[in-house]
């Protein structure tokens, strides 16, 4: 029986929170969620984290509010600020961590919401110095190994904030990859270590391309120019546009088959027989930035959805 293990860094501003709260959940019971005394020591643990960045982030009691649905309006209209301000003004290379989620920063990189948009739809931006990057990502929770039965997906929606000098990764990546330099300096290329997913390179930056390279292996381009696939609706086929959201996917069968999905339509496939695909790889996942010339660069992130099924 295969029992579906969701990693979800959706609405990411008030994710920061949310994932120090999964420790205090109990177990369903007959649809509702249950709370538990132990939220009051993730308050701490939240607060504690956000004192790594030199900033102070003070949350009120939130045993007082009778359902999940009331913290998570509090944290987008209360704690999504704090945030924003605490990011601001980190003026030293750090790193966030909490549970399994964590992210990778340069100097005075930044974290804001989007103008005019709700629901924790966040802007990533990086630091103004040449090779600065962001990168937020989720420990290793899953491999995708042949004939396994076991299912694993991510989706994300995003905008490129310019098509500049930058280039950006997310997907599945082994641990060694899961940080800021998973991209290479000047932004020409990935770092070589085991990942799938999808790239935009300084070379081509109004192009998403999806790729796949084993540790120490070449890497392959499954789709050139996602976004512009035969796979689309006519109408929908475009360069990718600064300001613009579209949706990225990946889906592993279980089997040996990763189809490669943009806005919900299938652009392609690979075959995990495929010797330079990495089987048998914990992956993580992440999402990362970086800006190949002395100005910052940015992307916004609305939602990324990932779940791995575990089969007993």
């Amino acid at each position: 029986m295969g029992t579906l293990r969701r990693e979800s860094v959706s609405q990411f501003g008030t994710t920061l929170a949310l994932t120090a709260l999964t420790n205090s959940l109990a177990d369903t019971e007959g649809g509702r969620i249950l709370l538990n005394a132990d939220i009051d020591a993730n308050i701490v643990e939240i607060e504690a984290a956000f004192l790594v960045l030199g900033e102070t982030v003070v949350l009120t009691d939130v045993t007082t509010f009778a359902s999940i649905d009331a913290i998570r309006e509090y944290f987008v209209a209360t704690l999504n600020p704090q945030i924003e301000a605490a990011f601001a003004t980190v003026t030293a290379n750090d790193e966030y961590s909490m549970d399994d989620f964590e992210m990778d920063f340069d100097a005075e990189a930044r974290l804001t919401a989007v103008t005019g948009k709700l629901g924790g739809f966040m802007d990533v931006e990086t630091g103004p110095v040449d090779n600065n990057a962001f990168a937020f990502f989720l420990r290793p929770f899953g491999e995708i190994e042949r004939y396994s039965g076991k299912k694993m997906w991510f989706e994300v929606a995003m905008e490129p904030g310019a098509l500049a000098d930058q280039a950006i990764f997310f997907g599945f990546a082994e641990e060694d990859a899961l940080s800021r330099d998973m991209i290479s300096d000047n932004c020409a290329a990935l770092i070589g270590e085991s990942y799938v997913g999808f790239r935009v390179l300084n070379d081509e930056t109004g192009e998403v391309d999806a790729v796949y390279k084993l540790d120490a292996g070449t890497e392959v381009e499954v789709i050139a120019d996602a976004t512009n696939s035969g796979g689309l609706p006519a109408t929908q086929r475009s360069d990718i546009v600064a300001g613009t959201v579209r949706k990225y996917g990946l889906r592993f069968d279980g089997r040996f088959t990763i189809e490669f999905f943009v806005d919900g339509y299938k652009v392609g496939s690979v075959e995990a027989t495929d010797a330079l695909f990495p089987t048998n790889v914990s992956f993580g996942f992440v999402f990362v930035i970086k800006t190949g010339t002395a100005a910052r660069q940015s992307a916004a992130v609305d939602w990324a959805r990932v779940a791995y099924e575990e089969v007993h």
